[in-house]
C-alpha cells in the first residue's frame, strides 16, 4: 500500500502526502540519473512518468494543475543542480541543447557552470585514501542544500509547494462545508475559536456570519457577510496572488458551526492565545526541520548507492547516518515539547 493510500485509509491530507513524495522521488531521480551519466531526456522521461502518476491520484483539479505546472520545472532545477555538483561537461551541452529545443534558456550563471565541468568523472585521491577535511565539508554542504530545496510555483517567493497543496485543500473542503450549510438551510455560521490561531484569523474568530453575504442583528448579536473573513487576499512580490483569510488561508484550522440560539463559541483570553501562538510556532519548526533532515537522508542513500568508488560511498553512508540521527532528534524533541505543552502533534506532518 502506498503512504497516500495508508493516509487516505487514516483520515489524513492524502492528497498532500502524495505531492510531497512526488517532490522527494523527483529529487532522487534526477540525482541518481546524473549519477548514472543519464541525459536530460532520459532522465525527464521518468520524471514525467512519476508526475503523471502523482496529477493521476489526485482528486483536486486546482492540485493537478498545480503539479503540472510546477514539478516539471522542479525537476530541470533540480537536474540542473546536481549536474553542477557529479555531471560531466557533455551531460552538460546535451543538457542545454534539450532545454532549448523546449524553448528553456538556462541562466547564463548556469550556462557557465556547464560549460565549465570536467570532461570526465575521475576518482579523486587524497591522503591515506581519505578525503580532505575541507573539500568533505563543502561537498556536504552543497548537497544538503540541494537536498533541502523545495518545489514552489514561484522561486522568488517562500510559499512551497506543501503549502499550497495544503492551503487548496483545505480551502476546498471548506467550501464543500459551507455549501452544505447553505444547502440544508444555515445561512448564518460561527467561527469556531481555537487558543493557538493566527494573529491573521484572531479578529474574525468567535463572531457570526452569513454565507449568502448579508449584514444584520439575530437575538442582539450582529453578523456580517462570510466574504469578509474568507475572501482576503495576499500579493507577492512577483505579482501572484493567494486567497489568505481565515478559513482559507495558509495553516488555518478554523470551521464553522451553524447558529442557534446560545451557543456562541466561548471567548478566549488573549494572553492564552499569545502563549498558544508561540507552542504553535515552535511545532512548526520543528516540523519543517524534521522534513529537511529526512529528505537529506534520503538523498544521501541515493548517493550511497551510486558511489563512484569506496571513499566516496563512505563519504556518503556517513552524512546519510548524521541526517537521520538528527531526524531521530528532532523528532524526539517534537514529541517531548508537544507532550510537555499539552497539545496534539501531528505525524502526517513530519513525513516526506
Amino acid at each position: 500500500m502506498k503512504r497516500w493510500e495508508q493516509a487516505k485509509k487514516q483520515g489524513l491530507n492524502w492528497q498532500v502526502v502524495e505531492i510531497q513524495d512526488c517532490e522527494t522521488d523527483i529529487k532522487v531521480l534526477t540525482l541518481e540519473s546524473v549519477r548514472l551519466g543519464l541525459d536530460y531526456g532520459s532522465t525527464n522521461k521518468k520524471v514525467m512518468a512519476r508526475i503523471n502518476e502523482c496529477v493521476d491520484v489526485l482528486e483536486s483539479d486546482s492540485l493537478k494543475q498545480m503539479v503540472k505546472n510546477t514539478f516539471p520545472n522542479y525537476a530541470s532545477r533540480m537536474y540542473l543542480l546536481w549536474l553542477a555538483v557529479y555531471g560531466t561537461r557533455m551531460q552538460g551541452i546535451a543538457t542545454l541543447k534539450i532545454l532549448k529545443s523546449k524553448g528553456i534558456e538556462a541562466p547564463e550563471r548556469v550556462r557557465t557552470s556547464l560549460a565549465n565541468l570536467p570532461d570526465h568523472v575521475y576518482n579523486r585521491a587524497t591522503a591515506n585514501r581519505t578525503y580532505d577535511y575541507e573539500y568533505e565539508k563543502r561537498v556536504i554542504e552543497r548537497v544538503n542544500n540541494i537536498l533541502g530545496t523545495s518545489a514552489k510555483e514561484d522561486y522568488s517567493e517562500r510559499y512551497t509547494a506543501r503549502a499550497s497543496a495544503e492551503r487548496q485543500v483545505r480551502y476546498e473542503w471548506q467550501q464543500e462545508q459551507l455549501k452544505k450549510l447553505y444547502e440544508s438551510g444555515n445561512d448564518l455560521v460561527w467561527i469556531n475559536t481555537h487558543a493557538n490561531c493566527s494573529e491573521r484569523c484572531e479578529p474574525y474568530q468567535g463572531k457570526l456570519y452569513s454565507i449568502s453575504g448579508k449584514s444584520g442583528t439575530i437575538d442582539g448579536i450582529s453578523y456580517r457577510p462570510l466574504s469578509e473573513a474568507t475572501d482576503r487576499y495576499e500579493t507577492t512580490k512577483s505579482g501572484k496572488t493567494y486567497i489568505n483569510g481565515t478559513l482559507t488561508g495558509f495553516n488555518c484550522r478554523h470551521t464553522t458551526t451553524p447558529y442557534k440560539k446560545g451557543n456562541k463559541p466561548g471567548h478566549i483570553p488573549a494572553d492564552v492565545i499569545e502563549r498558544q501562538r508561540a507552542i504553535e510556532t515552535r511545532q512548526r519548526e520543528l516540523e519543517r526541520k524534521i522534513r529537511l533532515y529526512e529528505s537529506r537522508a534520503l538523498g544521501w542513500k541515493s548517493n550511497r548507492n551510486t558511489a563512484f568508488d569506496k571513499q566516496e560511498k563512505l563519504l556518503a553512508d556517513k552524512a546519510y547516518k548524521h541526517n537521520r540521527e538528527l531526524v531521530k532528534k528532532w523528532q524526539n524533541e517534537y514529541v517531548e515539547f508537544s507532550t510537555k505543552n499539552n497539545v496534539a502533534y501531528y505525524p502526517s506532518r513530519l513525513k516526506i
